[in-house]
């Protein structure tokens, strides 16, 4: 089953919970171009089979804990921008780009290595008045894919887990349900991320990138840049914070999900390009052993006048791993890119230009 939102079933992201598993009541945007899957529980029991005195098949067994698992699929701008910013597990800050008036930068930055603790937040799903409710939600990993193939739409998956219910007196029970009908964010104006309207450049440093200097309608690394646009057949980037859903469940929270923490993040950025040695010959980056920096820039129509609605990916330092022939179409080449700490200890650095004037994950 999954909830599709327009339909029957609308979906909720609340504002960032001000403690942690406890359910928050305000909406902060309404998924729209989300799907959903129906997050089904993942129950612990322990069953009395093969114990003393209890038969040949046991007499049955009792709940210990619960977590609930849930992935969301989303293809609009500031949707896909939030649930990234809640996998990086830091408040994005936002400034207003020179001369600008209505538009607004938010730059995205994953946490540093020495904070451990995610931001936790709510779903509500339902038709407005009886909702469930998932408390103590966090994005644990990602994956971005485009493609040139089809209307080019981005695959946006984000995965997570949370409570969908809570321990009362040591009895396990449903989360009492909520009522969120409205959401503070409207991004209904802003476009759906697709591949057709996306560019991607390759350098060999990162160089200095800030909110002010990224400008959404070109490159913005180094003069020695190389555009990769037009020989991208698909792309994917993929991040994950390497948490575990049962190993959240710990003491003190009653058979509930109850601490936050992350692991060490991984990140990886996958292309599969048409072979043109002319522009780039990732054999000879590969024998070279030579780093690189990416950037992956979308771009929308404008906010206002110089403005445009745009999300901009900048991976500072990559190495590129392996490169194999495609066998099914010999024109083109497989990509695999690992992704490192720059000397700034960053491996990723994201700002989005939309109308949007408070932070995506703000209290």
């Amino acid at each position: 089953m999954a909830l599709v939102s327009r339909q029957k079933d609308r979906v909720f992201i609340s504002v960032q919970e001000s403690t942690s598993y406890t359910a928050e009541t305000t909406a902060a945007v309404e998924l729209l171009s989300a799907t959903m899957s129906f997050p089904e529980a993942d129950y612990m029991r322990e069953s009395d089979k093969d114990k003393i005195g209890t038969g040949q098949m046991g007499k049955g067994s009792d709940l210990q804990a619960l977590v609930s698992p849930f992935s969301i699929t989303c293809q609009r701008l500031s949707e896909v921008a939030t649930l990234m910013t809640y996998c990086f597990g830091t408040l994005d800050t936002v400034t207003t780009p020179v001369g600008g008036t209505n538009a607004r930068v938010h730059e995205m930055l994953p946490l540093v290595v020495a904070t451990r603790t995610m931001p936790t937040f709510t779903i509500e799903y339902g038709t407005g008045t009886g909702n469930a409710v998932i408390s103590g939600c966090v994005i644990n990993d990602f994956s971005l894919g485009l493609s040139v193939d089809g209307n080019g739409v981005i695959e946006a998956t984000f995965n997570g887990f949370g409570n969908k219910h809570f321990s009362n007196s040591g009895t396990l029970a449903l989360n009492p349900t909520g009522s969120m009908s409205s959401a503070a964010n409207d991004f209904t104006p802003e476009p759906l991320i697709n591949m057709k309207a996306t560019k991607v450049w390759v350098a060999d440093s990162f160089g200095d990138v800030e909110a002010q200097s990224v400008s959404f309608q070109g490159p913005d690394l180094p003069a020695t840049q190389v555009d990769l646009s037009k020989l991208v057949n698909s792309m994917t980037l993929t991040m994950t914070n390497n948490m575990v859903a049962n190993l959240a469940v710990r003491g003190g929270g009653g058979g509930v999900a109850c601490t936050a923490v992350r692991g060490n993040p991984e990140v990886t950025f996958e292309m599969n390009l048409r072979k043109d040695a002319a522009v780039i010959d990732i054999d000879a980056l590969n024998l070279a052993d030579t780093s690189k920096s990416v950037e992956i820039q979308f771009g929308g129509p404008e906010i206002e006048a110089g403005y445009n609605y745009g999300l901009d990916i900048f991976l500072p330092k990559v190495q590129f791993m392996q490169a194999p022939e495609d066998d099914e179409s010999p024109i083109s080449k497989a990509a695999t890119l690992e992704v490192y700490e720059d000397s700034n200890n960053e491996y990723m650095r994201v700002y989005s230009q939309v109308q949007l004037t408070t932070a995506y994950i703000a209290t």
